[in-house]
This record gives C-alpha cells, sequence and structure tokens, in this order.
C-alpha cells in the first residue's frame, strides 16, 4: 500500500498517532472484507453445487415422466397416494 510513498509511509506510522490509527483501522477493515470474500466464495461455490444437484433431480423427475407417460401411465407426481379417495370423509379435513 502506498509503495510509492515507503518512506513517508513509515515516518508516519511512527510518528503521527493519528495517521497510525487510520492504519490500523484500514487493515481491521481489510481483513473482514477478505474473509467475507472469502466466506462470498464458499457461498458461491456450494450453491453452484446445490444448483447441479437440482438440474440432475429435475433431469431424473423429466426422465421419469417421459417414460411414464410412453407407457400410457401418468406420472409419478399424479398417481394417488391414498388408495380409496372416495372413502374420505369430510371431517378427515377438520382441524
Amino acid at each position: 500500500m502506498f509503495y510509492e510513498h515507503n518512506d513517508t509511509f513509515i515516518k508516519l506510522k511512527k510518528e503521527n498517532c493519528h495517521f497510525y490509527k487510520l492504519f490500523i483501522q484500514y487493515n481491521v477493515l481489510d481483513k473482514a472484507i477478505l474473509k467475507l470474500e472469502n466466506n462470498f466464495n464458499d457461498i458461491l461455490e456450494l450453491k453452484q453445487i446445490q444448483l447441479d444437484l437440482k438440474y440432475k433431480m429435475f433431469s431424473i423427475i423429466r426422465d421419469e415422466e417421459e417414460y411414464n407417460l410412453q407407457k400410457n401411465e401418468k406420472p409419478l407426481s399424479m398417481v394417488n397416494t391414498c388408495s380409496d379417495w372416495n372413502n374420505i370423509e369430510q371431517d378427515d379435513f377438520a382441524n
């Protein structure tokens, strides 16, 4: 930082209390920013992995639905999960 002013920079760090405090504050912020940048990159990497997994799951779902349609079956998402819908009472849904 300020390499072209290195001599003055070093002198001010030693002799100017206000400059030294600014220098310390700058370094603390710089470390915090670097930490956030690293975490941000980690988050981006995890989000990319998550997106890849979501795409793979969607591909499997799409393939399953296409396969079922070719067999003239309903897609799994359309298959009834209840064995007998006609016997369900309105009271079954009351809270």
